[in-house]
């Protein structure tokens, strides 16, 4: 069997995201999948961009010029924001002033390179990269819907798509969260600061939901997840990494004909949601209300679709066509998940 290299340098990870964080500084859940996040999309770096063995990793490649390649990367491969790559960038200086007082200090001339790399200019103002109506329809229709995981997969990206909603606030949906009257239902979430919002589901979606849940919810269980993952015989809520993995699945599968689609990510839909329904003419403040904002200005940014484009999409909006989902996201274990998965990154 292959041994890790560098075994040291996956403890600190180990420690770093399962004691340090939660216990020593009492970071909240979310805030450690990102530290998480950033750690496993720099490990990925490495694998798909320096084409490394995991197991070949080592704390001497972390150094100033790789995290500076990693962030372009993010920018260039996955179209990741401003915004987004500064976050990965504190996480990382976090992580490696964590080695440098909790395992060697030797590392700390490298850390004080690592502290000079730049932040990215935030242009304000900008509107979101969003999903066009096409790619929306390519994405939604790429699961094999003949299989199960295809179902799951279909009815999943539909309701990041149809609710707007953050990834966590989906993902912690259960079964009595949610109201389905004649073809419509409605969705009790609750969001940041425990503020709850009442979502619409469209009539379409609704219809996938009534197929998903006489196939994976046959019990009718209402204090299940709605979406969840089998491990030791237990429904378990579907992680955030589960659900980047469904989202990467599709992804590679759409960009086989239509390489220019943008990085898939709950974001992505959740912009792509809001500023279509700013075009289609619903009021900017109750676009803030759906998304669950609690300040109305975090809204601003998808004022700036065009005369044109709102036309075309009031038109649509009122001739009675609901377009909506027209057309239609597992564990993949292999040595490097299991490592991964050891030490707590994925």
């Amino acid at each position: 069997m292959k041994k890790l290299k560098d075994k040291r340098l996956f403890e600190n990870i180990s420690s770093f995201l399962l004691v340090y964080l939660p216990r020593i500084r009492n970071k909240s859940d979310n805030t450690i999948i990102s530290y998480r996040l950033a750690l496993k999309l720099f490990i990925q770096f490495f694998e798909q961009a320096k084409n490394l063995d995991v197991f070949d990793l080592t704390t001497a490649m972390i150094t100033r010029d790789s995290i500076v390649e990693f962030l372009d990367w993010l920018g260039s491969e996955r179209n990741c924001s401003a915004s987004t790559r500064n976050n990965r960038l504190s996480c990382l200086r976090t992580f490696y002033k964590y080695m440098v007082t909790h395992s060697d200090p030797s590392l700390s001339s490298m850390m004080n390179d690592i502290a000079e790399i730049r932040k990215t200019q935030i242009v304000k103002d900008q509107p979101p990269v969003i999903l066009t109506e096409q790619e929306v329809a390519l994405v939604l229709a790429a699961p094999d819907t003949s299989t199960r995981i295809g179902i799951r997969d279909r009815f999943y990206l539909t309701m990041m798509y149809d609710s707007g909603g953050r990834s966590d606030e989906i993902l912690s949906l259960k079964l009595q969260n949610i109201t389905i009257t004649g073809k419509i239902s409605k969705i009790h979430i609750v969001g940041k600061g425990g503020k709850s919002r009442m979502t619409p589901i469209s009539e379409k979606a609704t219809a996938l939901m009534r197929h998903y849940l006489k196939i994976f919810h046959p019990a009718q269980d209402r204090s299940q997840y709605l979406f969840y993952i089998d491990r030791d015989n237990m429904k378990r809520k579907m992680s955030a990494d589960n659900a980047a993995r469904i989202m990467e699945k599709y992804e590679r599968k759409v960009k086989q004909e239509h390489p220019e689609l943008p990085h898939l990510h709950p974001h992505l839909w959740r912009h792509t949601r809001a500023q279509n329904l700013y075009s289609a003419g619903m009021p900017l403040p109750l676009v803030s209300e759906w998304l669950g904002h609690s300040n109305m200005e975090t809204s601003l940014i998808y004022a700036h679709a065009d005369v044109e484009m709102k036309r075309k999409a009031i038109e649509k909006a009122t001739s009675g066509e609901h377009s909506l989902v027209e057309k239609e996201l597992p564990r993949f274990m292999n040595d490097k998940d299991i490592i991964k998965q050891l030490y707590g990154i994925i």
